[in-house]
């Protein structure tokens, strides 16, 4: 968590600048153009987004990781209520085994939602 709120935070510090150069673009469009200094204005809009890029994948990959975490624990949930099932096969019934791999499966779209509910509770406080 303390990675995707540094990430946002990198990332909000990596957009400012490009909106600052708007902000400055948008009224002098006249004199830059008076100037010839399209080039120029163009070549640093294209230095600040790739900052601002790099710093949205690099919250996109934390962001990722931790999706391919959860997905790997909840399939591990998944497995392990399955082979409960089989050791048990003989006690339950077949109803009662749909019953279980059903929530089972529905464990990984249930917890993705909650950490990224937590995760975004969580930047939005500290941030």
């Amino acid at each position: 968590m303390h990675a995707q709120c540094d990430g946002r935070r990198l990332e909000g510090a990596a957009f400012a600048p490009i909106i600052s150069l708007y902000s400055e673009m948008i009224p002098g469009a006249d004199s830059i153009r008076a100037f010839g200094m399209e080039a120029a204005y163009m070549a640093e809009m294209v230095k600040r987004y790739a900052v601002y890029f790099s710093a949205d994948f690099t919250r996109r990959s934390v962001s990722r990781w931790v999706r391919i975490r959860i997905g790997l624990v909840s399939s591990l949930v998944s497995f392990t209520t399955a082979l409960f099932i089989l050791a048990n096969i003989g006690a339950m019934s077949s109803g009662l085994a749909g019953f279980f791999l059903i929530y089972a499966f529905s464990f990984w779209s249930e917890s993705n939602i909650a950490v990224a509910k937590y995760a975004d509770l969580e930047v939005s406080l500290s941030c």
